[in-house]
């Protein structure tokens, strides 16, 4: 009686884990699919093709399937000149995009949850816009040298 308890309880545990360890792959009965692996969100268009595929590799990287998933973006050093698309991450937190060529970043004026934001070594930024962007960050903020 107790080991068919143990088994059952057992069986419980382990198939949600074992289910849960194989969600990146397909599976078929009889040729009928009984399971697709979510898809990486690809729903969107940035303006800059460096920003693009910074943050195609980071939704592949950490398996985004929403936009709202996206919380964090890390796209320093990519000669990226605007931050134009972004917006549609409604829900990104924390975003760096220092030692880039940022121009226009007038989109992440838009981002209502910014709580940490980098754009070190971006000499061409509109300090207003900069400032603008600073009141809003509920956190750390690092503006371009010039707009110090």
């Amino acid at each position: 009686m107790k080991s068919s308890r143990l088994l059952t309880l057992l069986a419980v545990v382990a198939i949600p884990l074992a289910l849960n360890a194989c969600n990146r792959y397909q599976f078929t009965l009889n040729e009928q699919v009984l399971h697709t692996p979510p898809q990486p969100f690809t729903a969107y268009q940035l303006q800059d093709a460096g920003l693009q595929q910074c943050t195609a590799q980071t939704i592949a990287d950490h398996a985004i399937t929403r936009a709202d998933q996206l919380v964090m973006l890390n796209c320093s050093n990519g000669a990226i000149t605007t931050a134009h698309g972004l917006e549609i991450f409604s829900q990104l937190q924390t975003l760096n995009l220092a030692n880039n060529n940022l121009v226009d970043i007038k989109a992440l004026l838009i981002l209502p949850h910014l709580t940490s934001v980098n754009l070190a070594g971006n000499p061409e930024l509109d300090c207003q816009v900069v400032d603008r962007l600073q009141q809003q960050v509920q956190g750390q903020f690092i503006p371009p040298d010039h707009c110090k």
